[in-house]
């Protein structure tokens, strides 16, 4: 039983969220039952707590799908009814840009088809659009051989946002005998496909300034000089 806890914080260090989770439900079962459940319960269960947090699931998706296939092919018939995955997640930590220009390349392509998203990061002039341009082309590859996605060109963005990362300091040297701090921010980058098409965005009513100036340009249009109108 405490080979199965290691292996278990093992998993934990090496960020195998859905091996460690696995292991922690099947640990838990046999520590509760023996004379030292009142102690090492509450890890187990804070280990398989923490694995299952929302952040955790970037990671636990590659894992968790190889620790099923392995508990199948040992004969356990509890994960062979568990529904296939239809969502992919991607992430890249520690990119050498700030949060805030990072964040509006990730607001650029939401609720975008996979294939228009690596399209649009692929011309992107911004320097951190190959970032984001390999997460998306790495992601859409594992849904192929990792998730059992036949058609990934079907899938869209359904998440993609930012994490700030780690802010270093550095010193920038000048004449004079002088020297500034420089700062050289790092981001975290979190994306999320899943098949089918995008949802469609609700209709807005218009505000009241906008139907103002919409009636304002119907009673006199403007025109446009040198046309050929």
């Amino acid at each position: 039983m405490a080979q199965r806890l290691l292996r278990g914080l093992m998993a934990v260090g090496r960020g195998e969220a859905g091996r460690a989770v696995l292991i922690a439900q099947e640990a838990q079962q046999g520590i509760l039952r023996s004379n030292a459940g009142r102690a090492c319960g509450p890890l187990v269960r804070h280990i398989a707590a923490f694995h299952a947090s929302p952040a955790s699931l970037h990671f636990c998706s590659h894992a968790e799908e190889r620790a099923k296939r392995s508990l199948q092919a040992r004969g356990n018939t509890a994960v062979e009814d568990l529904p296939e995955s239809q969502t992919v997640y991607g992430c890249r930590r520690r990119i050498p840009v700030s949060p805030q220009k990072l964040n509006v390349l990730a607001k650029q392509i939401r609720n975008l088809p996979i294939d228009d998203a690596i399209k649009q990061m692929e011309f992107s002039p911004k320097k951190a659009a190959s970032q984001i341009h390999q997460v998306l082309r790495i992601t859409k590859r594992n849904a192929e051989y990792h998730h059992g996605i036949e058609d990934s060109s079907n899938m869209h963005v359904r998440e993609s946002y930012v994490g700030k990362g780690r802010y270093t300091h550095g010193i920038r040297r000048a004449n004079r005998g002088r020297g500034f701090r420089s700062d050289k921010p790092q981001a975290h980058y979190f994306l999320k496909l899943q098949v089918g098409p995008p949802a469609e965005k609700e209709f807005e009513a218009p505000s009241l300034y906008t139907r103002r100036l919409l009636q304002r340009l119907d009673r006199r249009p403007r025109r446009i000089l040198n046309s050929l109108e």
